[in-house]
Order: C-alpha cells, then structure tokens, then sequence
C-alpha cells in the first residue's frame, strides 16, 4: 500500500503488521527517555554537541533519529492500537518531532561553528605569514566576501532567536565564537574595518 504526498514527490508508506508491533513496541518507551536525551543536548556545546552520547546514553540518541526519521516516511495501522496505546503513540510522536526540530537546530549550528572555525584559521595562518598572495587585493577580496556571509548567516539566526534570551545568549557564546576571534584578529587593521562597518560587536558577541 503506497500513497502520495507532496506534490506526489515522496512515498507516504504504510508500515506492515509486524514493523507497525516493533514501532510501538520501541517509540512509546522511548519516548519516556527523551526529556534526558534532549535536556543533555541542550547543555552540549555546538561544537561538538554528539561528544556526550558518544561516551554515554548513546542508544537514546541515535534509536531517536532513526524512529523520527522512520514516522515521517511510513504510516502506522491504527487498527493495531488499543485506545490508550495510539494516544500514548501520538504523544510521543510529537515527543520525537521536538527532538527532530532541536537535532536540526543543533546540527546548523554546529556545521556554522565548524565552517567559521576553519575560516578563522585561514585567516589568521595567512595574516601573520609573509606569503606574497595574501597581499593580492584579490586574495583579501575572497576572504572578506567569506567573512561577510558568515556574519549575515549569523545575523540570520540571532534574528530568529531574539523572543529566546537563553538561546539568544547560548549562540551568541558558543556560535559566534570563531566569528569574534576573527573581529579580534582583523579590527585592529585598517585594511580590513570596513567588513565590521554594519555590525555592532557588542550585540554580535558576548
């Protein structure tokens, strides 16, 4: 049985008896380990926010990104739940969207600190090296396009977070970390002030 879904673009499956049992069998405890699971993720920094679960409470961790990524494709047999039991389902169904949205959330971050972090290497090897190309107007105009979009992307997600002060707060310590160690690095010369013209380094960074 197969059904389509938007715009007839992905398969909308409906589980078979026997994966429908294993699913409830498996989602409806797990759900019950999730507030630790994600209360965890939430204390990790975006750096490496799967270094707690690699050294504890992995099976949670990834068991949850399996089943999140399971529900949305297929579609239980209702008739194979008791009253109680799709209630408890659907609960937590909604337990492992949160976790899915804050995995998500987690992971950008992540991929944005670490793609910042190499950035603010490349900067600093060149700019206290004597190699000629660094000199090259085209050479700094490449990086300060880079340095330009990685404060637009960070200016995009403080703007998105400005009703969540502990969010707001958390990124601005953890995320923007690499991008503050550029300003450090590159404020100081003259060649280089005009890329920080639009920003205020007191509300960037903290």
């Amino acid at each position: 049985y197969q059904r389509r879904v938007h715009g007839g673009r992905k398969p909308f499956k409906k589980m078979s008896r026997l994966a429908t049992l294993l699913l409830k069998s498996r989602v409806i405890p797990l759900a019950h380990q999730l507030e630790k699971t994600m209360h965890t993720m939430v204390r990790a920094d975006f750096e490496n926010y799967e270094t707690p679960f690699l050294e504890e409470d992995a099976m949670n961790f990834y068991q949850a990104q399996f089943y999140t990524f399971a529900l949305r494709r297929w579609r239980i047999d209702e008739s194979l739940f008791s009253k109680t039991e799709l209630e408890a389902f659907r609960a937590a169904q909604e337990k492992l969207e949160r976790f899915r949205e804050l995995h998500d959330f987690l992971e950008n971050m992540h991929q944005f600190v670490w793609e910042t972090r190499t950035l603010y290497f490349h900067i600093t090897r060149q700019l206290f090296s004597s190699n000629f190309w660094w000199r090259r107007p085209s050479t700094t105009h490449a990086f300060e396009e880079d340095v330009d979009e990685s404060l637009k992307k960070f200016a995009g997600i403080l703007e998105e977070l400005k009703d969540n002060p502990e969010w707001l707060m958390k990124v601005k310590n953890e995320g923007g970390i690499y991008l503050h160690l550029i300003y450090n690095s590159l404020c100081v010369d003259d060649r280089f002030k005009t890329i920080f013209e639009k920003i205020d380094p007191h509300f960037y960074f903290k």
